[in-house]
């Protein structure tokens, strides 16, 4: 399974920093998080 992300922020450079350095890494880590518990409840079904 793969995720693929695309994120565009408005206010121009202002939306670009604050989705570089805020929102992208947040949405990262609630994509692997997604991801592990999707793993987690296939690998424990019988």
């Amino acid at each position: 399974m793969t995720d693929r992300m695309t994120v565009t922020a408005p206010l121009g450079p202002l939306g670009a920093i604050v989705t570089r350095l805020l929102l992208a890494p947040y949405l990262s880590r609630l994509l692997k998080q997604r991801a592990a518990h999707i793993k987690q409840q296939a690998e424990s079904q019988p």
